[in-house]
């Protein structure tokens, strides 16, 4: 994957670049990942079940593809757990990353089973759940995490579904429909296992949420066990369809002792319940941070939604010839800066997820061994919050990111061979499921105002800065990004602020603690939140772009300057308005240095695509192929539709 392009349109930039795109690529993935990409990618293409065609498949056939693949990959073992390998969890991720650029559903359906269903098991089970744990991994069986119940989403200590004990055993039901388990992916025809979250109940008391790993399907005939009723969610958009996402409702359907994961809570086999939490907060800080494996993941996943879209229009933006001067291809100054914050969107979002994800490593390495400890439980807390700041964003950016990118095609940009309507169908869903994005950035704000007038430090170091006074714009630095970072903390401590000072207000006025948090929501607590993950996705990106060889670190400089000055631009209102700045000054600034960094990006656009994009075969384009032959693969695909 870091082979020559041939001679094309696109040579001439690639040609002027300031830097060597393949150096590029060897910094963000790393060798031994592109090798091992680039064998999975020759393994694909050189198989005929891989290919694909520009045209609307039927559910049906939809799915009949997609199981065909995931058994496909699984003869391939291209992860060597079938042939004895062990499990290397960061090659599985590399792998995931890499599938998802392919097809989101195929994607999704392995790593639900291979990947997060394992990471839930090992945060919250026991040594007696092992041997699940390597079945999952080898593909013999298929998992599903089953939390979502039709009325219950997001609110999960308002689950339904009940886990009764009696007589050694555990009684799961559904007391009625809107308890009914419902979006879990792999549930719909393919699995035979669940991950179940019910509430815990032992002689008459309520324990809570617990979480369940229990058998749905004979593994023979694949009916569903008695007393389980299993069906499909329905059609979907784009590639979910794939995914088989289900329902499940149980009628007192009894399971073993055993299907508790028990870590941090034992029942007995006469009905004797023992935690080794102190409390209900900390147990659920502890389950919090094993759902949290899925969350982090999608950080990347908008990181590649913006990238594949912004790549796609890049690159037909330096061929197209519609409005350019004498007929030369050009990017104009309007599509630079359309295009060039949802490309440095993508990247600093992935280098982040890159340094977030070593981070989460090592707290799960923590988790998984029976840790019980305040530097744990804080970090914890920290994981959780971050991650439910830093999804939304990140979702919201691919989305937005991909609509733009679309319009920016022009008409052809509709077409389903460009791809782009497809994406959107894929990754929208990514803003609503692992926590709804309105839902979940709000538990980032509790973190922070949690922290409001403690000085203690975060063990991320996400938040240190919150102990810091509020310092107005005292004039502009020689260095933009310290400016801008600046800026983003007197924003930050401003709404958290602004936030204290309202909810006081309203519950002085007789409203309830809830209520007053949702008075807040608007003008404070959402946006505080929102800052809270731009900056630390662009701050941790920046830390990691230093670390990065000379000859690069010119234009990933230039990326994040781009990221943080497009982001810092939308805050602007509140900064005039809090006080921040007063006069054209400051603002004028963030236009100008902005205007001059897309210019300065300009030449280095393609080989930065290059560096970024997925291979033809997985982007699967016609506008965003790397030979930059745009209208000669239009042609090709028009011929096929000529009228006789």
């Amino acid at each position: 994957m870091t082979s020559d392009f041939p001679n094309g349109p696109l040579s001439e930039y690639r040609e002027k670049a300031t830097f060597d795109w393949r150096k590029l690529k060897i910094f963000l993935d790393g060798e031994e990942n592109i090798e091992f990409t680039s064998h999975v990618l020759k393994t694909l293409r050189d198989d005929p079940l891989f290919h694909r065609e520009w045209k609307t498949e039927s559910l049906e056939k939809t799915r009949e593809n997609t199981r065909k693949r995931w058994q496909r990959l699984v003869e391939y073992d291209l992860l060597g757990t079938r042939r004895g390998a062990p499990f290397d969890e960061e090659r599985s991720a590399v792998f995931q990353r890499f599938m998802e650029q392919y097809d989101v559903g195929l994607a999704g359906r392995h790593g639900l089973s291979t990947t997060f269903v394992p990471s839930v098991i090992m945060a919250m089970g026991t040594e007696k759940h092992k041997p699940l744990l390597e079945a999952l991994r080898k593909n013999e069986i298929v998992g599903c995490v089953s939390i979502t119940e039709l009325s219950h989403g997001s609110n999960t200590k308002r689950i339904g579904t009940t886990a009764t004990f009696d007589n050694g055993e555990f009684v799961l039901h559904t007391p009625d429909i809107e308890a009914t388990k419902c979006w879990a992916g792999n549930l719909g025809q393919s699995n035979t296992h669940a991950v179940v979250f019910a509430q815990l109940h032992i002689k008459g008391i309520c324990y809570g949420v617990h979480a369940f790993v229990v058998e749905v399907r004979d593994r023979l005939s694949m009916h569903p066990l008695l007393g389980v009723t299993i069906g499909d969610m329905g059609e979907k958009p784009g590639a979910w369809n794939g995914v088989e996402n289900g329902w499940m409702v149980f009628n007192k359907f009894r399971v073993p002792l055993s299907s508790l994961l028990d870590k941090g809570a034992q029942v007995s086999p006469d009905g004797v319940y023992r935690t080794t939490y102190k409390n209900r907060q900390e147990q659920q800080a502890s389950s919090l941070g094993a759902l949290s494996t899925c969350r982090v993941g999608l950080v990347a996943t908008g990181a590649r939604a913006a990238t594949m879209g912004a790549v796609i229009a890049i690159r037909y933006s330096l061929v197209r010839r519609q409005l350019s001067l004498n007929g030369k291809e050009g990017v104009d100054y309007l599509q630079k800066h359309r295009l060039f914050p949802i490309i440095a969107g993508g990247l600093v979002v992935s280098m982040f997820h890159k340094c977030f994800h070593i981070h989460f490593k090592k707290y799960m390495e923590r988790l998984t061994s029976g840790e019980k400890s305040p530097s744990l439980a804080a970090l914890s807390k920290e994981v959780h919050a971050l991650s439910c700041a830093t999804k939304p964003v990140s979702t919201w950016m691919g989305a937005r990111g991909l609509a733009e990118a679309q319009a920016a095609c022009g008409g052809l940009g509709f077409l389903k061979s460009s791809r782009l309507s497809e994406l959107q169908g894929d990754f929208d869903a990514a803003q609503t499921y692992e926590g709804e994005n309105y839902m979940i950035i709000q538990q980032a704000a509790n973190y922070l105002l949690s922290l409001h007038g403690k000085n203690a430090k975060t063990p991320m170091g996400s938040a240190d800065f919150l102990a810091e006074k509020m310092q107005g714009f005292g004039g502009f630095s020689s260095n933009i990004i310290n400016d801008v970072i600046a800026a983003y903390r007197w924003l930050i401590l401003y709404h958290l602020d602004g936030a204290k000072t309202e909810i006081r207000k309203h519950l002085s006025m007789g409203t309830t603690h809830f209520d007053a948090k949702n008075k807040v929501q608007v003008n404070h607590c959402q946006p505080m939140a929102i800052a809270y993950a731009e900056l630390t996705m662009f701050r941790w990106a920046f830390e990691h772009c230093l670390e990065a060889r000379e000859d690069l670190r010119g234009v990933l400089l230039r990326i994040c300057k781009i990221y943080a000055l497009a982001n810092i631009e939308k805050h602007l209102s509140t900064l005039y308005i809090g006080g921040y700045c007063n006069g054209p000054e400051f603002g004028k600034r963030i236009q100008e240095e902005m205007a001059e960094a897309e210019d300065d990006l300009t030449i280095d656009a393609a080989s930065l695509c290059d560096a970024m994009a997925p291979p033809d075969f997985f982007l699967n384009s016609s506008l965003g192929a790397s030979d930059g032959n745009v209208y000669e693969r239009l042609c090709r695909g028009l011929q096929r539709t000529v009228n006789d």
